[in-house]
């Protein structure tokens, strides 16, 4: 009784007794071998491709620092301060702007020697918090970016007798006088953080606090009335 066995290159098929245990050893032993050599090509294009991932700190991206989806179109500004003081200097200058393409990348087109100076990069965009105080090029090209988070205030004042003035500290800080209030400002805080304010007005130096937690989802608005 005869048996077709297929090996793994085309066209090698032969008959081979069923009962013969010697060719079925062979056998055996060879696709043994082809086994292990396709491990090793398993384990090699493995290990080169790990080898060429761009770690996440190299990738000259800009992105949302909750959701990591990209942000298209952010301003992007490369300086280079040349000052040789160790302690830094007023020698920054502009090298280049460029802007996000879709996917969030940016790319710059000027030759950059970190051996010439030392570089940041500085980035802007609409409902994000701007990189204004510089990040290290060199050290992290992946910029994230803090969405906005809006929250939405009406002050309104009752009794009208005498001027008065009117302070809100939120994230940002307002102030407004009158003998009567009834005005709406937007404070704009750090999305999905717990946040707080604090409202007073003089010159009784009266407060009115709110120091309970706040939390504003990203691009989104929440409502308070102050009425007094």
């Amino acid at each position: 009784m005869y048996k077709k066995i297929a090996y793994l290159f085309p066209g090698m098929i032969r008959p081979i007794m069923k009962s013969s245990s010697r060719n079925l050893k062979g056998l055996n032993s060879f696709k043994n071998k082809n086994v292990k050599k396709l491990h090793l090509l398993i384990l090699l294009i493995w290990g080169l491709t790990a080898c060429t991932k761009e770690e996440p700190q190299n990738q000259q991206r800009v992105i949302d620092s909750i959701t990591k989806t990209p942000i298209a179109n952010a301003k992007v500004e490369l300086t280079i301060d040349e000052s040789t003081d160790i302690f830094g200097g007023n020698s920054r200058r502009l090298v280049e702007t460029v802007y996000t393409d879709n996917e969030g990348r940016y790319e710059f087109t000027e030759p950059i020697n970190t051996r010439d100076g030392y570089y940041e990069l500085f980035v802007f965009v609409d409902r994000y918090f701007d990189i204004t105080s510089g990040q290290g090029y060199d050290q992290n090209k992946l910029v994230e970016l803090s969405p906005e988070g809006y929250l939405k205030v009406r002050i309104q004042r009752i009794d009208t007798i005498g001027i008065i003035t009117c302070t809100f500290n939120g994230y940002q800080h307002h102030e407004f006088s009158g003998s009567k209030i009834d005005t709406t400002i937007i404070d704009i805080q750090p999305a999905d953080l717990l946040g707080s304010y604090r409202f007073w007005f003089s010159p009784l130096n009266e407060f009115y606090d709110r120091q309970d937690s706040l939390f504003i989802p990203r691009h989104d608005t929440i409502h308070y009335e102050i009425i007094f």
